[in-house]
């Protein structure tokens, strides 16, 4: 069953399926894994991912797409992720585009997220939007 999410700024609890995604999305991109200390090392934290896994981007691919099922399987119906690597600099092996496209279901409706994460390193470079026509904004 669909559930809301919860918010501190002036939105409050969201319940429409695309607030939801984008929110749950940000919160992932943006999380630092130990900034609980009731909660260390549970909270899903792209940062904290990237770190672990530098070097190693299939193992980086699926533990973001376990992390992000994760996040949407508590507020979604069902949930489809998907994460591929591409290397836009062949010049530099350490740079690396990550594709996360999502797809929620709620009440029957199926809605699209997708970022492109550019991870240089250790490090997050860019973090752009996908639309419905698949180009990066």
């Amino acid at each position: 069953m669909a559930q809301p999410v919860l918010t501190l700024s002036t939105k409050g609890i969201l319940q429409d399926p695309k607030d939801k995604a984008d929110r749950q999305m940000a919160y992932y991109l943006v999380s630092n894994h130990s900034q609980s200390n009731m909660l260390r090392d549970s909270v899903l934290s792209l940062p904290k991912r990237i770190q672990e896994f530098e070097g190693d981007v299939e193992l980086l691919c699926a533990k973001i797409r376990e992390d992000v099922q994760n996040l949407y399987r508590i507020i979604f119906d069902a949930v489809e992720v998907t994460v591929t690597p591409s290397y836009p600099n062949e010049a530099d092996p350490n740079e690396v585009n990550l594709t996360v496209q999502a797809l929620v279901t709620e009440a029957g409706t199926t809605y699209s997220l997708g970022r492109i994460i550019n991870v240089k390193g250790n490090r997050t470079f860019e973090i752009m939007s996908i639309n419905n026509t698949g180009i990066a904004q």
